[in-house]
């Protein structure tokens, strides 16, 4: 939801006869306590994309500038790598023949690090005063390597920023990584309005307790 609580972005992750998902975006009518949905983000070649679970997470910064959603089913591009994940970024262009006078022009997809990640799973977008906008995601089933050793499914958060609207998103920093095996950090991600403070939730374990990092 935006800072002034006029627009919402939500999710459908199971939506569709693929599982391929959906999200659509709402504004609050003035004067009144109903919404209205003033864009969607269907999902290209549904057939091609089953189990996506586009819509797991969704992210609107704000000033409500930018919005991402995350696709944690989705195949690497070409579609060799599968379970990647994916996040599906885009901003607001200014567009005077339009009704609304500006349209939602795709920024860049993102993609998980490796097959079977599930990036996407979680995400947060933070704008800066500045212009600058940070985006973390979490991708659960990430198998780090931490201190020589392959942790399977210990999870990681990767933060990226971007400065002008069209430019690509570049990575802030290295990943964070799941200090267990299992633990699946990164099934929650949130991030500081400075962008300076990422926070990450693993799975609650038998053998050890929830923790937040």
């Amino acid at each position: 939801m935006t800072g002034d609580s006029r627009m919402v972005l939500v999710g459908a992750p199971k939506y569709g006869n693929y599982r391929e998902g959906h999200v659509a975006l709402f504004e609050k009518i003035e004067g009144t306590q109903e919404w209205k949905m003033v864009n969607d983000f269907p999902v290209d070649n549904p057939e091609n994309c089953y189990e996506y679970k586009c819509g797991t997470s969704v992210s609107i910064d704000f000033s409500g500038n930018y919005l991402a959603y995350g696709c944690p089913g989705a195949s690497s591009s070409g579609g060799t790598k599968l379970e990647v994940g994916q996040v599906h970024t885009y901003y607001k262009a200014a567009k005077p023949s339009t009704p609304a006078n500006f349209v939602w022009e795709v920024k860049q997809i993102l993609y998980g690090e490796a097959e079977g990640d599930l990036s996407g799973t979680s995400i947060m977008l933070s704008e800066l005063q500045d212009g600058d906008i940070f985006l973390a995601i979490g991708a659960p089933k990430n198998s780090p390597r931490v201190n020589g050793d392959i942790l399977d499914d210990a999870g990681h958060v990767r933060v990226y920023y971007s400065n002008i609207e069209k430019d690509n998103w570049n990575k802030a920093g290295l990943d964070v990584d799941g200090l267990a095996e299992g633990a699946r950090y990164g099934s929650l991600v949130a991030i500081s309005t400075t962008g300076r403070t990422v926070v990450g939730g693993v799975r609650p374990m038998v053998d050890m307790p929830t923790f937040i990092s």
